[in-house]
């Protein structure tokens, strides 16, 4: 039976997220469009996972579950890069004093757009993608990869990446801020772009980024100690039985498919 109020919460929390969107489309925030249009994807995939696969693993959506689990792990890069987007903005803004000027923003915005929507478009999870999908209960459709050293470059290293340079450009917005804090706070007093509440919210966001980056220490730790790396021998062998869907319905088997499958 679907988990009712989770189901309606995400799909609410999937509109509600994207309210703000067009004020920030306004201000070329690219950073924060996409963080915004990111989650709102995936909460929706959240939602209709759960309300098809909380408890059962035989339903089929092929199509569905080929798309999914692809945009899952896009979104898995895509977030984190949005955040440093976002970040690298907050500096900007702490070390100009006042925000992006005029002739710059779309520059800025191209930038944005070329870390935060380019970089999950690069990530070839198909190269090590060792079978269709995995269906788990009570999560859906979920991504299917061997655990080969390329899965670490292709895909598992790219959140840490992200939260190291968010991390980084966090320090250096929070030293430009307390250098600069009285013209800072004068520019906040004009009514410029750069509103009290607007910095606030960017403030926040280094916080909730950087708590990214331990957990994707911990998953890449965790899937190189576990079952150990597997040797890429050839093509054939990753793409041996690709056509399967790995069904698990336990939480125990549930804990070992969230980790990246290998093929023996």
């Amino acid at each position: 039976m679907a988990d009712v109020p989770y189901v309606v919460f995400a799909a609410i929390f999937s509109v509600l997220i994207l309210t703000p969107l067009p004020w920030h489309l306004h201000s070329w925030n690219g950073g924060t469009c996409l963080i915004m249009v990111y989650a709102a994807i995936g909460s929706l995939i959240c939602a209709v996972d759960k309300s098809i696969w909380a408890d059962n693993v035989e339903y089929e959506l092929p199509i569905w579950c080929d798309i999914s689990q692809s945009i899952l792990i896009g979104l898995s890069v895509g977030l984190p890069a949005a955040a440093f987007c976002l970040t690298r903005r907050l500096y900007i803004i702490a070390s100009s004093r006042g925000g992006i000027p005029s002739e710059q923003r779309l520059k800025a915005l191209i930038f944005d757009l070329t870390i935060g929507f380019g970089f999950p478009l690069l990530v070839l999870d198909y190269i090590v993608q060792g079978h269709r999908y995995n269906i788990i209960i009570g999560f859906g459709c979920r991504p299917a990869a061997v655990n080969t050293l390329a899965t670490y470059f292709l895909i598992l290293m790219w959140p840490v990446v992200f939260g190291v340079a968010t991390l980084s450009y966090g320090v250096l917005a929070t030293r430009a801020f307390f250098l600069h804090r009285k013209k800072m706070e004068a520019a906040l007093a004009t009514g410029t772009s750069l509103t009290g509440a607007r910095f606030i919210r960017l403030r926040l966001t280094i916080v909730s980024s950087i708590s990214t980056l331990p957990p994707s220490i911990f998953v890449i730790w965790q899937d190189a100690t576990s079952n150990g790396l597997r040797p890429w021998i050839s093509w054939t062998s990753i793409k041996w039985g690709y056509s399967a869907v790995w069904r698990f319905s336990t939480m125990y088997v549930c804990h070992q498919a969230l980790q990246w499958n290998t093929h023996q």
